[in-house]
């Protein structure tokens, strides 16, 4: 029996958080052992934790960690309870009953998949779409995720990341290249850790057969939005993008992120 241990980290919003536990309680276990670890990056919510769910662990942060410094706190906790697997998923995301089943079955049909990760349906203004895994420019150091309108493809393919909004991760990728990079933060620290995986000879795998629904995230400004993914884009820039494309993918980055930041202030008045 496959024990998976799956991260929830809370930051803020209990709504989104406590949807998100009660669609993973009701989660099809088909003989894996689950232990649901709560990651608390701000006001305690640990009594509405035990009021409205049993069995949850619960484990506080002293200050607000990030989103790689919260997941890291869990995943080393997990890894101390001897976990095969760990699942890390968004606290503002629904999941299906069998969404789970199918992404381990993956994960341990080959040695060398590290990484797994399911479709993430959302709408945008109105309309419904599919992130089907994500794409690095290496030519910019821009990373995107495939969009699709429908959700029709069964075949599992490989992708340069997928996103941290729901990700299943070996336990021995973590025992092999280390935890999310905490100089991260917020953005692109699922990125940084899936081309980490890759180099180290983990293949990552992107599943549409499981699907979860992802609200968006309202923890956070547009400003904070555009600040950490343009400090962050130039750092793994700086890492991983080819030396001879290196000054290409810092131009980039000095236009792009200006350019957004000028049209957010822009559409505020």
């Amino acid at each position: 029996m496959k024990k998976v241990a799956i991260i929830v980290l809370h930051y803020k919003n209990w709504h989104d958080t406590k949807d998100c536990l009660a669609s993973l309680s009701r989660v099809n276990r088909a003989g894996l052992e689950l232990e649901t670890i709560v990651v608390d990056n701000s006001q305690s919510i640990e009594k509405e934790i035990k009021e409205n769910f049993s069995g949850m662990k619960y484990l506080k942060s002293r200050q607000n960690l990030g989103y790689a410094g919260g997941n890291n706190l869990g995943i080393k906790r997990a890894l101390q309870d001897k976990t095969d697997h760990v699942l890390l998923i968004n606290n503002d995301t629904i999941v299906e009953k069998n969404f789970l089943v199918g992404l381990v079955k993956l994960i341990d049909s080959d040695k060398k998949i590290g990484i797994v990760g399911p479709t993430i349906r959302h709408q945008v203004k109105g309309k419904t779409f599919y992130d089907y895994g994500g794409v690095i420019n290496w030519h910019l150091g821009k990373t995107y995720h495939l969009n699709k309108t429908s959700n029709h493809d069964k075949r599992w393919r490989k992708a340069d990341f997928v996103t941290g909004c729901c990700i299943l991760i070996k336990g021995q990728v973590f025992e092999k290249i280390g935890f999310l990079n905490e100089d991260y933060f917020l953005y692109l620290e699922d990125v940084e850790f899936c081309v980490r995986a890759q180099k180290a000879g983990f293949k990552i795998i992107f599943d549409p057969r499981s699907e979860i629904f992802h609200k968006g995230s309202r923890s956070i400004s547009e400003w904070g939005k555009i600040k950490y993914s343009w400090r962050n884009s130039l750092k793994f820039s700086i890492k991983f993008v080819p030396l001879v494309w290196k000054p290409v993918a810092l131009v980039y980055n000095f236009c792009f992120y200006p350019l957004l930041f000028l049209r957010w202030q822009l559409s505020r008045f």
